[in-house]
């Protein structure tokens, strides 16, 4: 066998191995990465289907049967109310003919003290109704339908939610056919119209466990606590000693600034000028209150400075990363106030930031 043959046959070896490795790799690796797709899918898509059911259970206690058009659920949990229910437990005296002495007879009285939006009582009131409609990262519809079974001579209703797979992996189809053939005829499903039933027919107690984006933000949030209430605290402290010489408060950070330099040579205005990690100023509200005497017209003066960090404006920057957390706090602000030359209260506790 000449050099040439030998060196046409060795590349084509090559080849050969080259080409089955990737099958073999490809074989091994595509169930994996789809089994990946297929956990975080579910984590996502049962929690919007749970939240269905939330809002079926409110529908039901509401009006006596479960709904049976997913629009019409996720208006009733935008716009409309939930009675507030009291049951408290009685008991009575009654004389019975039939065994002509006094009887005790328990009872139940049931009030509607009032009523509350259905958002605020089941979900809180930064949920958006509006993500119940459509099966996360698609464009379709969840599957729903209600009605009514009986059980034991009584009819009882009941609902079914379903996310079918072809509709939750449509995207990835083509990228892992032999998985998605395994699954394509099956979905995820909450209750059953046959049965009065409102669980679901996967396992996911994994996603309740590891809640890695409510974690991280719990993480930003302590970090950003001890830097921006430290700024408040000197901030504070820079006001006092102004005081404590002028007898008020500086108006202005420009000359808070200026006399700070004056104290302390290694002042870094930059520093205390906007709030950590953006380009935004701290709030600050100045209040003067006269008060004159009876005796001798003698007059006091009451001198309140506020200064605050709205949340809003600490957290802008992860408001679409992690929208639900951001709106629990998007109206409250950390802040620090003195009167007179009385300690500095502050809204918030960073005692822990010190020791780190």
């Amino acid at each position: 066998m000449n050099s040439k043959v030998q060196t046409s046959v060795k590349v084509a070896l090559l080849i050969t191995s080259a080409f089955l490795t990737y099958l073999i790799y490809t074989g091994i690796m595509e169930p994996i990465k789809f089994n990946e797709i297929y956990d975080s899918r579910l984590c996502e898509v049962t929690e919007q289907m749970e939240n269905i059911r939330e809002a079926q259970i409110a529908y039901n206690r509401e009006y006596g049967s479960y709904c049976n058009d997913l629009q019409e659920l996720v208006h009733f949990i935008d716009t409309g109310v939930v009675s507030i229910i009291e049951r408290k437990d009685t008991s009575f005296i009654y004389y019975d003919k039939r065994y002509e002495k006094d009887m005790n007879k328990d009872s139940v009285i049931i009030r509607v003290l009032g009523q509350e939006p259905v958002k605020a009582q089941v979900f809180g009131d930064c949920f958006e109704p509006n993500s119940l409609l459509r099966i996360f990262g698609t464009d379709s519809l969840f599957t729903m339908k209600a009605g009514k079974t009986e059980k034991q001579g009584v009819e009882v209703a009941t609902f079914v939610i379903k996310a079918p797979f072809t509709t939750v992996f449509a995207d990835v189809k083509d990228d892992y056919p032999d998985q998605f053939s395994k699954v394509e005829d099956t979905c995820w499903r909450i209750g059953d119209l046959h049965k009065p039933i409102t669980i679901g027919n996967y396992e996911n107690t994994n996603c309740k466990d590891l809640d890695d984006k409510a974690l991280k933000f719990e993480k930003e949030y302590d970090a950003r606590l001890c830097a921006v209430t430290e700024q408040l605290d000197d901030l504070a402290d820079a006001q006092k000693l102004h005081f404590e010489q002028f007898g008020f408060f500086a108006d202005e950070f420009d000359g808070l600034s200026d006399f700070m330099k004056t104290k302390d040579a290694a002042f870094v205005p930059s520093r205390l000028q906007y709030i950590s990690g953006t380009k935004e100023a701290f709030s600050f509200n100045i209040k003067t209150h006269t008060l004159v005497t009876d005796v001798g017209d003698e007059i006091f003066q009451f001198h309140n400075l506020e200064f605050s960090a709205p949340l809003s404006l600490v957290f802008k920057d992860l408001k679409d990363s992690y929208p639900d957390q951001y709106c629990e706090i998007a109206n409250k602000s950390w802040s620090v106030s003195i009167n007179n030359n009385n300690p500095a209260i502050g809204n918030y506790e960073n005692a822990t930031c010190k020791t780190k």
